[in-house]
């Protein structure tokens, strides 16, 4: 049982490195990368942008980079924004309370709805699909035991071997737990 969730553990390790790998290659592969907000800007130099790609560390290799993004994510210190300057944690903070209530109430509206759908489901949609199953598998029993039957007397299916398979339908009904069904009356031949 240990090996097993060290096993475990070591993929999820490996699956979230993965899942971070990606994530910092779609934010860095962006058009005009982290530096785009300072690009548009008239009053920032070429020169300007050349310091703060120095400053930043984007001049770096990727893989430089990415064990420093991945060192800071780790520790708590996730930066400041490229486009306020602010820490990106302080941002997060202050907007975790709306996201929150807004996340609570999707989640409660969502039972909400789901509950009324599944009791309604329950309560008038049962019987339809019930019935249909039921004669499916009636037809699915009527249909083996006809081609048993047909297989055992060499082709010659009767009457007498369809009465065997209607009275089959009860045993049906049974291993369904279903109420029988009564069972026809024939008419007596003359």
């Amino acid at each position: 049982m240990g090996s097993y969730i060290a096993k475990r553990m070591i993929q999820a390790g490996a699956l979230l490195l993965l899942v971070s790998l990606v994530a910092y290659a779609i934010m860095n592969l962006a058009p005009g990368g982290p530096l785009a907000v300072y690009l548009h800007n008239p009053q920032v130099t070429p020169e300007r942008i050349d310091l703060l790609r120095h400053q930043l560390g984007l001049d770096r290799p990727w893989y430089v980079q990415y064990t420093a993004w991945l060192r800071g994510l780790l520790g708590g210190h996730w930066g400041d924004s490229y486009y306020t300057g602010r820490p990106v944690l302080e941002m997060i903070a202050e907007r975790l309370p709306a996201t929150i209530t807004l996340m609570l109430s999707a989640f409660v509206l969502a039972m909400a709805l789901a509950l009324c759908f599944g009791n309604y489901v329950v309560q008038f949609m049962t019987k339809p699909v019930e019935d249909q199953l039921h004669r499916f598998y009636e037809r699915a029993a009527r249909r083996e035991r006809r081609d048993l039957l047909d297989k055992a007397s060499n082709g010659a299916y009767t009457r007498a071997t369809h009465l065997q398979v209607e009275v089959s339908r009860n045993q049906l009904r049974e291993i369904m737990q279903l109420p029988p069904v009564p069972e026809p009356v024939l008419a007596p031949t003359m």
